[in-house]
């Protein structure tokens, strides 16, 4: 096939080719002019042409490829090896028989580069273990972020059984927990059942 430059079985081409005027061997295979016809409507083409040597394609022809097309992803979407172009405006797929030892894959029709292994616009200037070890460092500083404000805001519930993050709103330092039902002093976490029977000698002595 001259658009993929794929060597491919003669059941992979066109049995003519497809317009009267092409003067040429029938040369792209049927993936690739599906792929084509459909990227010259999705960029609104006055004429949809032959890939080969832009002789214009008639109604019947443009209409056969795009149901072709259908057919053909339908057919290769549970192949593991098989991915679809994440390009704007693109709707193309192909089998990318590399897979994850060449995890760049380039769009046969619109020439977008993505990564086959995390599914996504290739991430340039990084590998994919880099992107890996980019995206763990994202997160754990994510979560530390995360875990200070917590810190900040909030304060875990005293029952050893619990530890569940509560944040006070405003009113007196006598908290229920919502998910335990433990009771306690929000300034100094005393437990409240110590403080009904003792009075507030059971305060601890910072409160």
């Amino acid at each position: 096939c001259v658009v993929c430059f794929e060597d491919l079985d003669n059941d992979e081409f066109p049995e003519t080719t497809l317009a009267e005027g092409c003067s040429h061997e029938v040369d792209v295979c049927h993936g690739c002019v599906a792929g084509n016809v459909n990227s010259q409507i999705q960029a609104s083409a006055e004429a949809i042409t032959c890939p080969s040597c832009l002789t214009a394609l008639s109604y019947d022809i443009v209409k056969a490829n795009r149901y072709d097309r259908q057919q053909l992803l339908a057919t290769l979407k549970d192949d593991p090896n098989f991915a679809t172009c994440l390009g704007p405006d693109c709707l193309s797929g192909q089998i990318h028989e590399l897979g994850a030892s060449e995890p760049i894959l380039t769009c046969q029709v619109c020439n977008f580069k993505a990564c086959f292994v995390h599914k996504m616009p290739w991430h340039s200037n990084q590998t994919c273990t880099e992107y890996d070890e980019s995206r763990k460092l994202q997160a754990a500083q994510h979560d530390q972020r995360t875990e200070e404000f917590l810190s900040k805001t909030t304060k875990a519930c005293p029952n050893p059984a619990c530890g569940w993050r509560i944040q006070k709103n405003g009113g007196c330092d006598h908290l229920v927990c919502k998910m335990c039902q433990h009771e306690f002093c929000w300034a100094c976490l005393a437990p409240y059942r110590a403080i009904r029977q003792h009075g507030n000698t059971a305060h601890r002595d910072d409160c």
